[in-house]
């Protein structure tokens, strides 16, 4: 039996993005079962609801809020991956999953593979691709070596399989984890951004700037149109190598795979990187000022004018 373990986070819509592509996995082997693993200290809505073959919590009193020592998080996977057969671990894209992935490959002797953007089966073994050369190109990669494989996954392309052919699992089997602190790592505190940001992969409506806002004053007037209307900001790579926007509003194949409702592009000029990161969007909207911008080909709306004329007069109409 073939057996992939997804390490779930407090965020159902991520869950779900690794649920529908392990399921599209599972699809091409005879025998293979998806599981999803929750760390946690109670039982939470979001534990439920999966369309996977079993959920389990491991839990503790040591996994009760934020937690930072990997080594409690290890011992747990660990406990339970020596009880079964597990051939792929899959972790959300997150820092601390990120480093957690690390910390077990050297446990384990396994090379976790980061920022992964799809994977697939081919000829019996798993495969998986990630951006490479600054986002420029793109590396194929081929598990290979003792189970269990160990893979970061950023924003992982799906609809192969939705989870439709598999019931809905409401059932979470517990288990009691009884966590002994190896005590290398000690949180001293913990400081929080002050500033409110939507999870732009998260949202429904997202104002998105590009080259073609010209400059950091222009972008900030994006800014305060997407406030306005309660919008989540999002950038090109080139925006974001200008300093005018953080890396995690970036949008493309090296920063966030989005889907919301409603996509703005402002000044984008849509590169394929980008467009990668956003074609999911239900709905498209490109305002441009070069006729020939490859983004008008991916829109559902175009309009043919300066980015920042219509983000101002936008601003003086509200």
């Amino acid at each position: 039996m073939i057996m992939i373990l997804i390490i779930g986070e407090e965020n159902r819509k991520r869950n779900d993005q690794l649920v529908a592509k392990a399921r599209e996995l599972s699809e091409v082997f005879d025998d293979c079962r998806v599981k999803l693993i929750f760390f946690g200290d109670d039982q939470s809505d979001y534990h439920s609801g999966y369309a996977v073959d079993e959920i389990i919590l491991l839990k503790s009193e040591a996994f009760r809020g934020y937690n930072y020592d990997n080594e409690l998080f290890v011992q747990a996977i660990i406990s339970l991956t020596g009880q079964e057969s597990v051939h792929l671990i899959l972790f959300p894209s997150n820092f601390q999953y990120r480093e957690l992935a690390a910390v077990l490959g050297a446990k384990m002797n396994r090379a976790p593979l980061t920022d992964c953007t799809n994977f697939w089966v081919g000829n019996g073994s798993v495969f998986a691709v990630k951006p490479a050369l600054d986002g420029t190109h793109f590396s194929q990669y081929r598990f290979c070596g003792a189970y269990p494989y160990l893979a970061v996954a950023k924003s992982v392309e799906t609809g192969i399989c939705d989870g439709t052919q598999i019931p809905v699992n409401n059932d979470v089997r517990v288990i009691q984890f009884e966590a002994k602190s190896a005590g290398k790592a000690k949180l001293l505190e913990r400081i929080t951004d002050q500033e409110e940001k939507k999870d732009i992969k998260d949202a429904e409506l997202i104002f998105s700037g590009g080259r073609g806002m010209l400059n950091e004053d222009s972008f900030l007037e994006l800014r305060e149109l997407a406030k306005r209307y309660q919008a989540s900001v999002g950038a090109s790579r080139p925006t974001v190598d200008s300093g005018w926007a953080s890396v995690d509003e970036q949008v493309g194949q090296t920063g966030s795979f989005v889907r919301p409702k409603v996509y703005l592009a402002f000044g984008i000029s849509g590169a394929i990187q980008h467009i990668a990161g956003m074609r999911d969007s239900q709905y498209i909207i490109a305002v441009n000022n070069n006729k020939h911008s490859p983004i008008f080909s991916y829109s559902d709306y175009g309009i043919y004018a300066d980015a920042n004329s219509i983000i101002r007069n936008m601003l003086k109409l509200l």
